[in-house]
């Protein structure tokens, strides 16, 4: 059975070139500021512990600190701050857990539904925590949202940025993270000026969650993640729908390159036409990329066969471990501000945005090495100077210090983001997963270390970030073009006549699959699957091409 001829005159797209065309619980848990009367009949400020002791202490509500949370609803006077970092420690808890199944179920079976799914399940969720008359249902419920949280920021993050061409990523993930410290300047510009009662912002934190889930339903699927998995259909299907609401005019028939390849190889073999070495080459790295894809055991095992993948891996662990650790550390030192904490905040927000802003730019430039060791060794010394400075004598240079520490921790919490593009797009998921389960493990260590007191805690924070500066030299900056490309560097046996010998490896026959198609789709838009039957882990020859054919 031979194919019908195929249509050269079609054009041929990169991804990228169709891109083109288609054109925070402190506030929950923060100690409102008590009244103490004296024995004299006189009244003063106390803080909780004091307030405990005395019995006749109530809560000023005319101080601006005095938010109606968690502490007035579930008469958290006397519970010591240790059992209220709890629920933060809950939280990080599930976000680990959901790292464990989250972040693979993204890769293998696409972007947009694992990740509307997640926001579903968090909706009722955060009703619940509302509704809820109890710190520990609340930390139960952390523990929930924790999990969901994963769908969120490793399917949302990713998701978005396969949206774009690759010039692009870098602006969409920073405006990403942007848009974070603005809900965190909307938070508390919220408990200054609109309402003290957190559930105020509950409710507009729900509310948006229903909308999102709205809007999610709408997307299409990642074109990129489409494309790495070789479903060309799916992946026109995203583009004409990018283009559609962009109102860009793009062909309605064209062909990927890759997709071009796979339909001369496989007109080739159905013509029964002797396959070049290249073809065989190109054959075997089709075929055991899509195996790769479907088989868990396949891929984690070409993975770790490339050393650079496997080391940039390892490093990537350390730097996600040390940027939570250290960004979390460095926000539990109290620096001297001359406005209220509100402003303080504020002012924490905007400094994090410029970081983001300029370490998306410099990211770009400089690649990964450079860009965290400079940041690691910013935030470094700002850290040396905040241990070293008497916050009582040098108060302007401790809230200088203070603001570059956490400048250069947030611009390397936007490189750890920006340096998953080391991995290939059908791992994203998965390695941005993994890194993450140890990122929650710090986080909540973390809720531990800014227990201690300020001395003790700065230290841990400069061996922590030490340690980054030097573990961030031995990064491989390198950008994967596919997890089998270094593992398919062939080199050829020459014979006594100097003629390409090609190895045995290649001297099998593979099944080759034509995806069945619906009625209404083109031909042009029939997926090529290159299928390897295995068995055990081994490849296992077909008797024959014309009866694999023949099994279409």
């Amino acid at each position: 059975m031979a194919l019908s001829p195929l249509q050269l005159n079609l054009k041929h797209y990169t991804l990228d070139e169709v891109f083109n065309l288609s054109g925070g619980f402190d506030y929950l848990v923060w100690q409102p500021v008590y009244m103490c009367p004296n024995e004299d009949g006189s009244k003063a400020q106390c803080d909780s512990e004091q307030a405990c002791k005395n019995k006749n202490s109530y809560v000023d509500w005319s101080n601006q600190y005095s938010l109606d949370n968690w502490v007035n609803d579930f008469n958290l006077k006397c519970t010591p701050q240790s059992t209220l970092s709890q629920v933060t420690f809950f939280f990080y808890l599930g976000y680990t857990f959901g790292c464990f199944f989250i972040p693979r179920f993204l890769d293998l079976y696409g972007r947009k539904w694992p990740f509307m799914l997640c926001l579903i399940a968090q909706l009722p969720i955060y009703v619940g925590i509302i509704l809820s008359k109890s710190l520990y249902l609340n930390m139960a419920l952390s523990f929930m949202i924790g999990i969901c949280t994963v769908g969120r920021y490793n399917g949302g993050y990713i998701n978005i940025s396969e949206y774009v061409h690759t010039k692009y990523k870098n602006a969409v993930s920073t405006l990403l993270l942007v848009a974070e410290q603005l809900s965190v300047i909307f938070i508390v510009l919220y408990f200054k000026f609109i309402s003290k009662n957190w559930q105020g912002l509950q409710i507009i934190g729900v509310s948006i969650n229903f909308i999102s889930i709205i809007g999610c339903y709408f997307l299409p699927e990642s074109p990129e993640q489409a494309y790495s998995f070789y479903d060309f259909r799916k992946t026109k299907q995203a583009f004409r729908y990018i283009a559609k609401f962009n109102r860009s005019k793009m062909d309605s028939y064209y062909l990927f390159d890759i997709e071009g390849e796979m339909k001369s190889l496989r007109q080739s073999i159905s013509n029964k036409k002797k396959l070049t070495i290249d073809q065989n080459i190109k054959e075997k790295f089709y075929s055991k990329s899509i195996e790769m894809q479907q088989n868990l055991r396949s891929s984690v095992r070409a993975f770790i066969k490339d050393r650079t993948l496997v080391r940039n891996l390892i490093i990537s662990i350390f730097l996600w471990m040390c940027t939570f650790l250290g960004y979390n550390i460095a926000y539990g030192h109290d620096n001297y501000f001359p406005s209220d904490q509100f402003d303080n905040d504020m002012a924490n927000a905007t400094s994090e945005i410029v970081a983001f802003l300029l370490a998306g730019y410099i990211y770009y430039k400089i690649g990964a090495r450079k860009f965290f060791f400079i940041f690691y060794l910013v935030a470094l010394l700002g850290g040396i100077l905040v241990f070293v400075l008497d916050q009582s004598k040098y108060k302007e240079l401790d809230m200088i210090s203070t603001f570059v520490t956490r400048f250069g921790v947030a611009a390397t919490y936007q490189g750890v983001y920006l340096a998953n593009d080391l991995f290939p797009t059908i791992f994203a998921s998965t390695s941005f997963g993994v890194c993450n389960i140890f990122a929650g493990l710090a986080g909540a260590l973390s809720t531990q270390i800014k227990l201690l007191e300020d001395g003790p805690m700065m230290i841990t924070y400069l061996f922590i970030i030490l340690f980054a500066v030097i573990v961030s030299l031995i990064l491989v900056d390198s950008k994967p073009t596919s997890v089998l490309v270094q593992q398919q560097k062939i080199q050829f046996k020459q014979d006594q006549e100097g003629k390409s010998v090609m190895p045995q490896e290649f001297q099998e026959d593979y099944t080759m699959v034509e995806e069945e198609d619906d009625e209404n789709v083109d031909d042009e838009d029939i997926d090529i699957d290159i299928q390897i039957n295995a068995s055990k882990g081994k490849y296992k020859k077909s008797n024959s091409r014309a009866e694999s054919l023949d099994r279409t």
